[in-house]
């Protein structure tokens, strides 16, 4: 069975932590990212607003600012305090 978890949000840098480089040499970039749409469900319009914690491993992104809106696309995974995470692949720069 073919199991699959790839996500794509658009969104806007809220916050971005301090970078740090993993003791095994691994560049980490971790930021939050807030998503505001209207959705359609059932022919109903909804408001979706949330923030989501994201990480990028490999990699320093330097071209994200907090304030940029961005379009993500990763996978969720789930840490050790039970939160959502949003692992990124690739990060696109909208404005």
């Amino acid at each position: 069975m073919l199991q699959t978890n790839i996500t794509t949000l658009t969104g806007f840098i809220k916050k971005i932590y301090p970078k740090f480089i993993t003791p095994s040499g691994v560049s980490i970039t971790r930021f939050v990212l807030v998503h505001e749409s209207m959705q359609k469900e059932n022919n109903i319009s909804r408001q979706v607003s949330f923030e989501m914690f994201c990480i990028k491993i490999g990699e320093f992104i330097d071209e994200i600012i907090v304030g940029s809106y961005v379009e993500i696309c990763g996978f969720i995974h789930v840490n050790r305090q039970k939160q959502l995470i949003l692992h990124t692949d690739k990060i696109t720069k909208l404005n």
